[in-house]
C-alpha cells in the first residue's frame, strides 16, 4: 500500500512541476511597463545610479533636515531602512507637494541602545537613550518630496511627532 502511495505522490509532484515550468513563460510575453520599477538583489534595492540622499538629525521629539544631495548610494544606506514593520518604533513619512504620501520608511528605534546580559535580556536596566542621531534617508531621484513627517508607532498606530520642509 505504501509503495502505491509513493508512486502516486511522485507522479503528482512531476505534474505540478511541469505545469509550473510551462506557466512561467506564458504571461511574461505581453507585459508592458509604463513606470520604472525597482528590483531586488542580495544587497537590497537597486535604485538608479544616483539617488537623493537626505541627511537628517533626529531626536525623539523632532526632526531636522541638514542637507539634500544627489549622489551614488552606499551599500549600507541601501539596506538599512525599509518599509515599516510592527517592530519599528519610528517611521518617516515622505509627502509630495500635493500632500500625498510618496513613501514610508521604517527606521527602527535609533534612540535606544540595548546591551544584552545573560539572564537580563528583557530588563530595561541594560538600555540607555540617545539624543540627536544622524539618519541618512535615500529615495529615487524621480520622487518629488517636499515634507518629511516624523512618526511614532505604538500598539495603537502611528502618531505624528514633527514635520520638516525639505530645503530647496
Amino acid at each position: 500500500m505504501g509503495a502505491k502511495l509513493d508512486k502516486i505522490s511522485i507522479k503528482n509532484n512531476i505534474k505540478i512541476l511541469c505545469m509550473v515550468f510551462l506557466s512561467l513563460g506564458l504571461p511574461a510575453k505581453d507585459i508592458k511597463l509604463d513606470k520604472p520599477t525597482l528590483g531586488l538583489n542580495s544587497s537590497g534595492f537597486i535604485f538608479e545610479e544616483k539617488v537623493k540622499t537626505y541627511n537628517i538629525i533626529a531626536n525623539p521629539s523632532s526632526i531636522n533636515i541638514t542637507s539634500v544631495e544627489i549622489k551614488k548610494p552606499l551599500l549600507k544606506s541601501k539596506t538599512r531602512y525599509r518599509l515599516p514593520t510592527k517592530r519599528d518604533r519610528y517611521v518617516i513619512k515622505v509627502l509630495n507637494k500635493k500632500g500625498n504620501v510618496v513613501s514610508l520608511v521604517g527606521i527602527g528605534d535609533p534612540f535606544t541602545i540595548h546591551a544584552d546580559h545573560i539572564g537580563y535580556e528583557d530588563s530595561e536596566v541594560f538600555s540607555t537613550s540617545l539624543e540627536n542621531q544622524e539618519i541618512e534617508l535615500i529615495l529615487p531621484v524621480s520622487i518629488e518630496a517636499e515634507t518629511l513627517v516624523f512618526l511614532y508607532q505604538n500598539e495603537f498606530g502611528l502618531s505624528a511627532i514633527s514635520s520638516s520642509k525639505i530645503p530647496n
